[in-house]
């Protein structure tokens, strides 16, 4: 059989869609609707969410990364565009540097039930040479986090970045620095 025309077969994905939902769609032929989502939709940041999120499931990084940069270039305040750039850029790097630090600064600042996020902006600033914003940024992470577990995660995660010593096992916890 020959190929349909692709407005015919756009259409018949966008029907198996809207009958067996996202789920019964191959990784291609949800592409081809994000993709025709964004032509149709040139404002929309939606499609460029979603062809960041194949992409990135696809391990094309760069790819994902642009995608998610477009849907912010349609939307500068979309949270998810700035998650997902903000993390695929950390993951792909293990380093907050200016731009991901700038990236989870602005998501804490819009969500800030979002620790993590304030904690790699702590770090990312701290990186930068502002380590009082850092502390103050850390301060206000605390003051959300939850009981002391998760406070020794943020912990963990300054010391391997070499932001706080990690104690030495001989000192009392009274004299331990505060963290």
């Amino acid at each position: 059989m020959p190929d349909e025309p692709l407005r015919v077969r756009l259409a018949q994905i966008q029907k198996q869609w809207d009958d067996k939902g996202p789920e019964s769609l191959r990784v291609d032929e949800f592409l081809a609707l994000a993709e025709q989502g964004a032509r149709d939709r040139p404002k929309d940041p939606g499609p460029h969410l979603a062809i960041g999120t194949i992409m990135e499931m696809a391990g094309r990084t760069d790819e994902a990364m642009m995608a998610y940069q477009s849907a912010l270039r349609r939307a500068p305040d979309e949270v998810e565009a700035i998650r997902r750039l903000a993390d695929l850029r950390f993951k792909s790097t293990q380093q907050v540097d200016p731009v991901t630090a700038a990236l989870y600064r602005e998501w804490y600042k819009k969500d800030p039930t979002q620790l993590r996020a304030g904690y790699l902006a702590g770090i990312g600033t701290w990186l930068e040479g502002d380590k009082p914003e850092a502390e103050k940024i850390w301060a206000d992470v605390e003051s959300r986090s939850p009981p002391p577990e998760t406070r020794s995660m943020y912990l963990a995660l300054r010391q391997m970045y070499g932001i706080d010593p990690a104690p030495s096992p001989a000192t009392p916890p009274a004299q331990q620095p505060p963290g």
